[in-house]
């Protein structure tokens, strides 16, 4: 567990309580819909690649149908977020936190890797390398320490900025462990995440489009938020309706199974 908080101990630690407040609430705005997705991930994904442990061409394909769904809610959400941080911020936090702003923005795309990294562990275990688990969340210890300590004295931007170096290089040192372990070929997890690049870039547009006509009209607060999400929001409807249902049902399949399981 030291690896998941360490970063928030040290920002303390360095840069006093504001600046730890501040990061905070940008990492919390990014995770909040990975960490959700990663619970039902993990649920769904265990039992599947168990199934083919010892088909690799079957596993691979499994999990860069998984790796391409995640993509395409996780990558348009990060865009989004970026897109509209300030708009967000002073919306739910108020004017005061606006700082946090640009660091949502510095830590974004690293945070959007770990997202797409959400199934690693599935692939680890259900291959009997529950150890590849350790060693990154160690590397990725050791990568926090040396980051937070080497940046802050220059503030807390560039210390977000390499957390967010830190999380990219976890993601694709993670991802390289699975490629390896299923025999699945880099360029194939880039064909799968493709299509999540592509909407997302449409929903980025949508974003940007959404904030210069709200601009123009002069709505601001809630209002603006409302009208800000929607656009981006109906994109991401009309090009991912098929994903949209497919996860709906996992999270219903995912909620029935717990209520078996109380019973």
């Amino acid at each position: 567990m030291a690896a998941f908080n360490a970063d928030f101990v040290l920002v303390g630690a360095e840069l006093g309580s504001t600046a730890l407040g501040f990061y905070m609430i940008a990492w919390e705005l990014l995770r909040f819909i990975p960490d959700r997705l990663y619970k039902v991930v993990i649920r769904v994904a265990m039992p599947t690649f168990c199934r083919f442990q010892d088909d690799d061409p079957q596993l691979a394909q499994s999990y860069c149908a998984l790796v391409a769904r995640m993509g395409r809610l996780v990558l348009p959400a990060a865009v989004c977020a970026s897109v509209a941080a300030p708009e967000v911020i002073r919306v739910l936090y108020g004017p005061q936190w606006l700082e946090t702003a640009s660091l949502l923005r510095w830590l974004a795309p690293g945070l959007a890797l770990v997202g797409l990294r959400s199934g690693i562990g599935a692939i680890y275990y259900s291959k009997g390398h529950r150890e590849l688990d350790i060693y990154l969340n160690g590397a990725r210890l050791y990568l926090i320490v040396v980051t937070v300590v080497a940046l802050a004295p220059y503030g807390l931007k560039p210390v977000s900025a390499g957390m967010s170096a830190v999380e990219a290089t976890i993601g694709i040192l993670g991802q390289w462990f699975v490629c390896t372990l299923i025999k699945l070929r880099p360029s194939a997890l880039l064909v799968a995440i493709w299509p999540g690049l592509k909407v997302s870039a449409l929903c980025g547009l949508a974003t940007v489009a959404a904030k210069i006509g709200t601009d123009a009209i002069d709505f601001s607060g809630a209002l603006q938020l409302a009208m800000i999400a929607s656009l981006p929001a109906a994109v991401l409807c009309a090009y991912e309706m098929r994903i949209l249902r497919s996860v709906f049902r996992i999270f219903s399949w995912a909620a029935l199974g717990g209520r078996a399981q109380a019973r």
